[in-house]
């Protein structure tokens, strides 16, 4: 097995509190009793709290080059 190194592009995500519209969500409680899981976070200015279904703030990738993505199927 080789490895394939390829270019991309990071993204941060960020969630906004629905309450004060100034501050970020933070992740502060994974809740697993119940399916799906869930994501307590806290509002970094107000302090409120919500429960989401993903984790912020959260990180995505990105091709730089869309025929990077499937390059390596064609190599044989």
């Amino acid at each position: 097995m080789c490895e394939i190194k390829q270019e991309v592009k990071t993204y941060i995500i960020n969630k906004t509190c629905d309450k004060c519209n100034n501050g970020i969500m933070k992740q502060i409680k994974v809740n697993v009793i119940e399916e799906p899981i869930t994501y307590t976070h806290k509002c970094n200015n107000c302090g409120h709290k919500d429960i989401l279904n993903q984790s912020y703030p959260r990180i995505e990738y990105k091709y730089t080059n869309k025929e990077e993505k499937w390059k390596w199927l064609d190599s044989k």
